[in-house]
C-alpha cells in the first residue's frame, strides 16, 4: 500500500449466534496519509515554533521564493500580501512591498549580509544567512530585530545598575552606622584596597607594621585587624611608647618582681606582654621607643619570652604584635635612631595609610559620618552646603581625619544656623587653599612674616605630632623648632 502508514490495531467484540461465545476480532486500522499531508504537519509545527519568536523571521529557498514567515515579521513591513508563501522576493520589490530585499543580496554575493534600516521611525537590524547543501544555495533565513528596543533595554539595565550601586552605597553606609565608633570610613579605592589587605592578613598570625601620618586612623586599623583575627577572643592591649616616661616604659612592657625598686608594688607586677598573652599587643608610636629598649623588644620577638625587671625566670609568652608609627622608620634606621634588625622583624606585613590629601574622595564620606555622629550626640540637625564640602575637599588637612573630625564637632557646637556654609568652612581651615596671600597694610613686613611663621608652625605641628618630626618636615634642627615655638608662645 504505497504512500500509506499503519497507525494502530483495534479489537472488535463479536457475539457468535450458535453458542453465544464471545470473541475478539482484530481489526487493522490503516490510515492513508499522503506524503504531502505529513510534510504539511511538520510545517505547521515549525510555523507554530517560529511564531513564538519575538524577532521577525523570513525564510526563502535558494531562488528567493518565500517558504515561511512568522507573525513578528508584520511589525517590520507596512503590509504583507495574503498569498506571500510561494512569492519570490523580486516580486515583493516590484510590487512595492519593499524598496529592496536583503535576500537578493545574499543570492548575489552568496554570503551573510547585515544592515541597519529605518522602519517606521525605528532602527531595525536585518541579517540574512545563506544555507548551502553541497555548494548549492538552498535556503536563506532572514531575521529582523528592533535595535531601538534593545537600546531601551540597555538604558533600563544601566539605570537599574546605577540604582543598585546607590542601594549598595546606602547599605554600606548603614552597615558602618551599626558598627561601633571605631569604624573606618572611606570611599576611595586606596582605602578599600588597604582595608581589604588588612582583613586578609588579619587571619594570619604575623607581625604587622602600620605606618601613616598623625590622625590618619592607625589605631582604628589595628582595631579592625584585631576583630578579624584568630585572636579576637583574647586580650587586646595597647601602649603608646611616646606617652610613657623613658624610665617607666621598660617596667610597663616587661613587668618587675617584688622589691625591685622603691615605690613598686609589693607583689611585683605583670608587664603588658604578659597581660596580652594569647592575644594582641599594639605598640603605638614605636618610632619613639628608646634605642636601648629596642634590643629588649627584638629579643622578646625572637625568643617569645620575657624576663621581668629584677627577675631571673624567663616567662614564655604567646602574643601577636602590631606596631604603628608616624615616623619614617627607614630614615630612622639610616640616622641610627632605630635598629635595622628590629625594623625588619616588625615589617613582616607593612600597611601604609595614605594621608587625607591623597584620598580627597573620602572627605565628603567622613563629613557625612561625623555630622551624623555629632548631631546625635548634641541633639542637633546641622547640615552642610555643597560649597562647604568643596572647601573642605580642597583643603590639605595636615592633621588628617582627626583634624576634620575636630572641625566638624566644633562647627556643630558653635553654629547658630542649620547649615555649615562655604564661608564658615573656609574660616575653619584658614580660607581657600588656593587663595593667594594678601598683604595687610596695617602690619609691617616683619610682623606679617612672623604671623605666617607662627601659622606654618601650628599647621606643621598638627600634621607631624612631635617636635622632631616638625624639624624634619621644615628641614631645621630640633633646637631651632623649640626656639621658634617658645618665641610664638606655642607648645608641643
Amino acid at each position: 500500500m504505497q504512500g500509506t502508514k499503519l497507525i494502530g490495531v483495534n479489537r472488535k467484540l463479536v457475539k457468535q449466534e450458535t453458542d453465544a461465545e464471545l470473541y475478539f476480532e482484530e481489526e487493522k486500522l490503516i490510515k492513508a496519509l499522503p506524503k504531502e499531508l505529513l510534510m504539511k504537519c511538520s510545517e505547521k509545527e515549525l510555523q507554530s515554533i517560529i511564531d513564538c519568536i519575538y524577532d521577525g523571521i523570513y525564510i526563502t529557498d535558494g531562488q528567493g521564493y518565500t517558504l515561511m514567515v512568522n507573525q513578528a515579521s508584520a511589525k517590520y513591513v507596512e503590509e504583507l500580501p495574503p498569498d506571500i508563501i510561494g512569492k519570490n522576493v523580486r516580486e515583493m520589490v516590484e510590487e512595492g512591498y519593499w524598496s529592496e530585499s536583503i535576500c537578493l543580496e545574499v543570492i548575489k554575493y552568496r554570503k551573510m549580509i547585515s544592515k541597519v534600516q529605518m522602519v517606521e521611525g525605528k532602527e531595525v537590524l536585518t541579517t540574512a544567512i545563506p544555507y548551502f547543501d553541497n555548494g548549492e544555495l538552498v535556503r536563506i533565513v532572514a531575521t529582523d530585530r528592533d535595535i531601538s528596543q534593545l537600546q531601551e533595554m540597555q538604558e533600563k539595565l544601566r539605570q537599574m545598575e546605577e540604582t543598585a550601586e546607590q542601594y549598595e552605597s546606602r547599605l554600606e553606609y548603614y552597615r558602618k552606622k551599626n558598627l561601633d565608633g571605631d569604624a573606618l570610613i572611606y570611599k576611595s579605592k586606596k582605602m578599600k584596597n588597604l582595608v581589604d589587605s588588612a582583613v586578609r592578613v588579619a587571619k594570619q598570625d604575623v607581625t604587622i607594621l602600620i605606618q601613616g601620618e598623625s590622625g590618619t586612623g592607625k589605631e582604628k586599623l589595628t582595631d579592625l585587624i584585631y576583630k578579624n583575627s584568630l585572636r579576637s577572643e583574647g586580650p587586646f592591649v595597647k601602649i603608646n611608647c611616646a606617652a610613657i616616661p623613658e624610665n617607666l616604659i621598660e617596667s610597663e612592657l616587661f613587668g618587675y618582681e617584688k622589691g625591685t625598686f622603691t615605690g613598686a608594688e609589693k607583689s611585683g607586677k605583670k608587664g603588658l606582654f604578659e597581660v596580652a598573652d594569647k592575644g594582641t599587643l599594639l605598640l603605638d608610636e614605636i618610632g619613639e621607643l628608646p634605642l636601648h629598649l629596642q634590643s629588649n623588644l627584638l629579643r622578646v620577638i625572637q625568643e617569645k619570652e620575657i624576663m621581668r625587671i629584677g627577675g631571673r625566670k624567663r616567662v614564655p609568652i604567646d602574643v601577636r604584635i602590631i606596631a604603628a608609627t608616624n615616623v619614617n622608620l627607614q630614615e630612622a634606621v639610616k640616622e641610627g635612631k632605630f635598629r635595622e634588625d628590629l625594623y625588619y622583624r616588625l615589617n613582616v606585613i607593612p600597611l601604609i595609610i595614605p594621608p587625607l590629601r591623597e584620598r580627597r574622595e573620602d572627605v565628603a564620606e567622613l563629613i557625612d559620618w561625623f555630622l551624623d555622629s555629632y548631631n546625635r550626640k548634641y541633639k542637633t540637625k546641622i547640615g552642610i552646603s555643597q560649597k562647604a564640602i568643596e572647601v573642605f575637599t580642597d583643603y590639605d588637612w595636615p592633621g588628617n581625619v582627626r583634624e576634620l573630625k575636630n572641625v566638624i564637632e566644633r562647627l556643630i557646637i558653635i553654629l547658630e544656623g542649620e547649615e555649615i556654609t562655604e564661608k564658615q568652612a573656609a574660616r575653619q581651615v584658614g580660607g581657600s587653599v588656593n587663595e593667594e596671600l594678601q598683604p595687610d597694610e596695617s602690619l609691617s613686613l616683619t610682623q606679617q612674616v612672623e604671623n605666617f611663621e607662627k601659622s606654618l608652625l601650628q599647621s606643621t605641628m598638627k600634621r607631624a605630632g612631635t617636635g622632631s618630626e616638625v624639624a624634619k618636615l621644615l628641614k631645621v634642627s630640633k633646637s631651632t623648632v623649640s626656639k621658634k615655638f617658645k618665641k610664638h608662645g606655642l607648645s608641643f
